[in-house]
């Protein structure tokens, strides 16, 4: 899923976002944010966060993003630093059928303002507690019983997304804490996180995380948290 310089640039919703394992990896690969929603407020806060860290450091004024890491300048301050378009990008708010309206009538008129006609790419990871293998090991012991669990039925709001902007990119998450060779995987590595190919390397005893742009080199690391597993990618791009 390369973005090359060479070509235009590719844009992506994001919903479920957490606090933007997925954005950061498409972010990384130059991939432009039209939204991230998620409900987290804490969550939402890190997303504003490094949305202004990719902004600046296009800019070349990474520096007022570590004098915010280091407590210098305030986060009021940070801010101003980011355009408004960018900080809006970022929707806290709860996906469901009351809020689906409102959230499709903001998401379009943020791209009418940028002068966006088409949605590229649509990620994400629907919460998957309930009907998760873990789920279902200690369904028994939930409050709620797996098969009343409400989140059962988030990923049909994932699905109207879908339906609305027909994106010639999907990619699916799984949440999950392991992952075989080969999988694109959200991963922690150093505080941060990104979604590269998994490749264990038994002879040395590493972990080879590979990005799909070629311009980027892999990440090689003894260790790292799996956060969670594309099991859905379809891909339609010129």
């Amino acid at each position: 899923m390369q973005n090359k310089s060479s070509e235009r640039t590719y844009n992506f919703i994001d919903l479920f976002a957490g606090a933007g394992g997925l954005s950061e990896g498409f972010m990384q690969a130059g991939f432009s944010p039209i939204a991230h929603v998620e409900m987290n407020s804490y969550a939402a806060k890190t997303l504003e966060t490094r949305t202004g860290y990719f902004y600046l450091k296009e800019q070349g004024k990474l520096n007022n993003y570590h004098d915010y890491l280091k407590g210098n300048i305030s986060r009021e301050k940070f801010l101003e630093y980011i355009p408004e378009r960018l900080l809006q990008s970022v929707i806290c708010e709860t996906m469901s059928n009351e809020t689906l309206p409102g959230l499709f009538e903001r998401i379009d008129k943020s791209m009418k303002e940028q002068g966006i006609s088409h949605v590229d790419v649509i990620i994400g990871g629907p919460p998957c507690q309930a009907y998760s293998l873990v789920g279902r090991a200690q369904s028994s012991h939930m409050k709620v019983p797996m098969n009343e669990d409400p989140r059962n039925d988030l990923y049909k709001l994932y699905a109207r997304f879908l339906k609305k902007y027909q994106p010639e990119i999907l990619v699916l998450v799984r949440k999950q804490s392991e992952a075989k060779d080969g999988d694109i995987v959200v991963a922690l590595v150093a505080n941060e996180n990104t979604l590269k190919r998994y490749f264990v390397d038994k002879e040395n005893q590493k972990i080879r995380l590979h990005p799909e742009n070629k311009t980027m080199k892999d990440i090689i690391v003894s260790d790292c948290e799996i956060q969670g597993v594309a099991v859905k990618v379809i891909k339609d791009l010129a």
